[in-house]
């Protein structure tokens, strides 16, 4: 969370801007600016419905993966296989999101067996599945698995770990360069951030940034990230 700090030497600029941001409160509701924005939500209406329409025309129970192809029987392989469907069926779908849990590995975490191991081939075996269902559309895909907190590099007192610092994307496509990209931080005591997390060498943004600029291939990036200048990490 940031916290704004105002000096009082820049009070009146402080007070300026405050009277301009009412000012533009005020023009968001005059009868121009809600004619417009009514326009617009009836215009997104109208494309769900639409969406909706197209769904329903999408049997999940009679979708046939592409041959030698079966997804794991989990919520996770479910909606992957869905989504595959949806791809094929050229939608225009642009950008989707699948969430997988299971991580939160405080007790009996377990090592290449346990409770780890098991989404870690949840999540092994669903990727391979979607992945090689697509294969045709491979060139225009790209998957890309992040997290918003890793794991502790030291294990706790339960024989598990708790809420990290860094933690390690993958992404997979036709044009993604294979490899690992970005500098390893390493293990040592002096190298993990406060003595027990790993620590950050990439930002972010910086990958978003990459898709957005080289395989979504926006107009502004900066515009998106809220104009911050991406430095390419070289994956794509």
């Amino acid at each position: 969370m940031t916290v704004p700090v105002v000096d009082a030497s820049t009070s009146n600029a402080w007070k300026g801007s405050a009277n301009h941001d009412e000012q533009i409160l005020r023009d968001i509701y005059t009868q121009s600016r809600q004619e417009k924005l009514f326009q617009n939500m009836e215009q997104a209406s109208q494309a769900g419905l639409e969406t909706l329409e197209l769904l329903q025309d999408l049997d999940p129970s009679a979708y046939k993966p592409s041959e030698g192809i079966t997804y794991p029987a989990t919520r996770f392989g479910r909606n992957l296989k869905r989504l595959a469907q949806l791809i094929k069926a050229q939608m225009g779908l642009e950008i989707a999101a699948i969430d997988i849990g299971g991580w939160d590995t405080h007790v009996r975490q377990g090592g290449h067996e346990g409770n780890h191991a098991n989404r870690l081939a949840e999540y092994a075996s669903g990727i391979t599945a979607f992945y090689l269902d697509l294969m045709l559309e491979r060139e225009n895909i790209l998957i890309l698995t992040m997290t918003d907190f890793g794991r502790t590099a030291r294990e706790n007192g339960n024989q598990g770990t708790d809420h990290g610092n860094a933690a390690t994307w993958m992404a997979l496509g036709g044009r993604v360069r294979g490899g690992i990209h970005g500098i390893w931080p390493g293990l040592q005591e002096d190298q993990l951030y406060l003595g027990r997390y790993l620590a950050h060498t990439i930002d972010f943004r910086d990958i978003l940034g990459e898709i957005l600029d080289r395989h979504l291939q926006a107009a502004s990036p900066a515009t998106i990230l809220k104009g911050y200048q991406y430095q390419p990490v070289g994956f794509l």
